[in-house]
């Protein structure tokens, strides 16, 4: 059960998780597995989600689910339900759980998502949420939707999911930043943000395997359209927007 991880560490935080009880871990796990609520709650209360994916396999939490249920808030049972759903469809990556890097494009945007949800009078998130998209590569959205509520279901108690973030992505939002650009392409560039709005949470209702919302992708779908042979081509004559020209051209210059 422990192989290819730290066993040392994993006992002492079971131990810990029923501090004050003379029960062998051994013992515990075997309680544990047998749905025992006495054991199942400290058990999946004091220990870090990531720790008991370690510990226990998904089929036995999956033996668990009813009890679970029992046990606790609606919000938590439903977590674990998308982690078993999850594990059926393709397998958890459990990578994600380890120590998050600060400076990781994709751990930010988990928190900016998160954020986007929380703050709904303003903008910022929004933003950074589009250009953190240019950055990425197409991201798998069952993965993404699973990290983001594993990510915050532990420590806020609050599920961030699909239907909380196409509502999020429905309100109209304060644009209350200032911006960087030429004052001409100001009303590009918040046309070119409402308009990622909208086809966010369109994708995220048409739950496509992948999100990609790269300039790479836009163009090679407008060329297609138009019938263009060259970006050149297509910038010159079908991109309206002066903000998203100018970002596809220094694109381009790059390559």
């Amino acid at each position: 059960m422990f192989d290819k991880i730290d066993p040392t560490q994993l006992k002492k935080e079971i131990q810990v998780a029923f501090w004050g009880k003379n029960y062998e871990v051994s013992y515990i796990l075997k309680e544990v597995r047998k749905g025992n609520a006495k054991f199942v709650k400290p058990f999946f209360e004091n220990l870090f989600y990531g720790d008991i994916l370690k510990i226990l396999p998904t089929k036995a939490i999956e033996k668990l689910l009813p009890t679970i249920d029992e046990l606790f808030k609606k919000q938590t049972a439903l977590f674990w339900r998308n982690v078993v759903r999850m594990y059926r469809e393709g397998g958890l990556n459990l990578e994600v759980y380890e120590q998050p890097k600060t400076d990781d494009a994709y751990n930010l945007l988990l928190y900016k998502l998160k954020a986007l949800c929380d703050r709904t009078d303003t903008i910022k998130d929004l933003f950074d949420i589009y250009f953190l998209f240019k950055v990425l590569e197409p991201i798998n959205l069952k993965q993404m939707l699973l990290d983001l509520e594993f990510k915050f279901l532990e420590t806020t108690g609050y599920v961030y999911n699909t239907e909380t973030l196409i509502n999020a992505l429905n309100i109209t939002r304060r644009w209350d930043i200032v911006l960087a650009v030429e004052e001409s392409l100001h009303y590009a560039m918040k046309e070119a943000i409402v308009a990622f709005q909208n086809d966010f949470a369109t994708q995220l209702l048409l739950a496509p395997n992948e999100l990609d919302f790269s300039y790479e992708r836009y163009v090679k779908e407008k060329m297609e359209l138009n019938g263009c042979e060259s970006i050149d081509d297509y910038l010159s004559f079908f991109e309206e927007n002066g903000f998203l020209e100018r970002e596809i051209s220094i694109l381009k210059r790059k390559e």
